[in-house]
Formats: C-alpha cells, sequence, structure tokens
C-alpha cells in the first residue's frame, strides 16, 4: 500500500496547520478549480467565527510548482512520494482594529515564507515539518511546527488524522498570543482530513482542525479576553481538467 493511498485517498492536497500533506510533482500539469465554504477564527484568539464561500484553485505542474488555495503557492523540490521539501508562501491572518486590546494590538495580514519537509518513514505514516517566517507586527516573528499524519479508512475513502505542535519565537507569540510570552511552545493542533470522489471528474474535499495553545500562551489568551481553543473548517467541491 503506497503512502498515498494510506494516508489519504488520490490527489488530496492540504495545509493542515502550516503542515503539507500532498504528493510528488504529477507527471503533467493539472488543474482543478471549484469553490469552498471556509469557517474560522475571526482573528488569532477569536471566540467568533467568519463563514465564507471563497473559490478554491489547485494547480501542480510536473516541475515541482504548485498554487493552490488549500496548500499556497510553492515549489515542491522533490520528485519522490517518499520526501517531499521545498519552499511556499503561506498567510497569517491578521486582528482589526476593532478586535484589538491592550495587550493585543492590531495586526495586518502577512504572507509568511515556509521551508517544508516530509518524509514517509512508514507506508502509513508521514512525518512533517515546517519553518516559517515573516508573521507578527514587525513580521519577525517565526514558527517552527513538527507533526505526524497517518490514515484511517472510512468504507471507500480515507480520513487523514494528524497531530502536530508549533513551538515559537518571542515576536510571534507576543504578537498572538498576549504580552509578557517567551519563545517556546505555542500550541498543538489536532487535524482531520478527507476526500470523496463522484466520479471521474468531481471530488469533494473537507478538513477539520482543533489547536489548543499552550498553558502559558492560554493563560496570557485569557487576560486579553481570547480563546485557547481555535478551530478551522473547509469542505471544497472540485471540478478536474
Amino acid at each position: 500500500m503506497s503512502l498515498t493511498m494510506a494516508v489519504m485517498a488520490p490527489r488530496m492536497a492540504v495545509a493542515g496547520g502550516n503542515l503539507l500533506l500532498m504528493e510528488a510533482p504529477p507527471a503533467s500539469t493539472t488543474l482543478a478549480v471549484g469553490a469552498g465554504l471556509w469557517a474560522w477564527p475571526r482573528y488569532p484568539g477569536s471566540a467568533r467565527d467568519r463563514l465564507q464561500v471563497l473559490p478554491a484553485v489547485d494547480l501542480a505542474l510536473a516541475n515541482g510548482f504548485f498554487a493552490s488555495t488549500d496548500t499556497g503557492v510553492g515549489w515542491n523540490l522533490s520528485r519522490q512520494a517518499s520526501w517531499q521539501y521545498g519552499l511556499r508562501l503561506w498567510p497569517q491572518w491578521g486582528r482589526r482594529g476593532r478586535d484589538a486590546t491592550a495587550t493585543a494590538p492590531a495586526i495586518g495580514d502577512r504572507v509568511q515564507t515556509e521551508a517544508f519537509c516530509n518524509l514517509a518513514a512508514l507506508p502509513a505514516l508521514l512525518l512533517q515539518s515546517g519553518l516559517l517566517t515573516g508573521a507578527g507586527a514587525h513580521r519577525d516573528g517565526q514558527q517552527l511546527e513538527l507533526g505526524a499524519t497517518s490514515g484511517a479508512p472510512i468504507g471507500p475513502d480515507l480520513v487523514a488524522i494528524g497531530l502536530s505542535a508549533t513551538f515559537a519565537n518571542r515576536a510571534y507569540r507576543r504578537a498572538y498570543s498576549g504580552a509578557g510570552l517567551g519563545a517556546g511552545w505555542q500550541d498543538a493542533t489536532l487535524t482531520l482530513g478527507s476526500e470523496h470522489r463522484l466520479s471521474p471528474t468531481w471530488r469533494i474535499s473537507g478538513q477539520w482542525l482543533l489547536t489548543r495553545l499552550s498553558p502559558s500562551g492560554a493563560q496570557a489568551a485569557a487576560s486579553a479576553g481570547a480563546s485557547p481553543w481555535q478551530a478551522t473548517a473547509t469542505v471544497s467541491a472540485w471540478r478536474e481538467f
């Protein structure tokens, strides 16, 4: 059984937190378009969600370039399914002025640069890592995310189950979790994702992430009126060409 089949149904490419779950570059260019329903916190630490319908695009080239609403824009430099490594751009949403407090100031949206590296340690176990920079009030926030993903069969489909932990520098933690925090463990995330093929050209994919701030981050968030729990969910319909 291949890693792709063991961990996820074919063609699924998603980002769990800041970690990528994707295949080796295709033999030729692939393109899928559609629409997705997104529900995610209104700002980092918000207990209120925003719900939006957004266009969905998934483009992958044989040379490793990809551009997708699920994975960002980047380059997978590996040609093997057992290794994936490269660079990509990935957003970090900010906090508007109306949501700012004395200990949680307004921050604009940021585009982060991420170096990622994944290893298929076992047929059904993918070890993942991502190093990001560019977030925070002064764009000096940095994160290191480490995780693992496996798969479980649900009828004819598969559900990817992932666990990850994020470590961040002081600039990142103070910007998004509250004043007084130093570098260290930022949060832990549980990720569930799946895909169902409706026909040779149509498929549906979904993902749910639940993030819990570290104890120190949760305490700082509470003092700033923010929630220590964050949930994100997406459901997308795709037409392949």
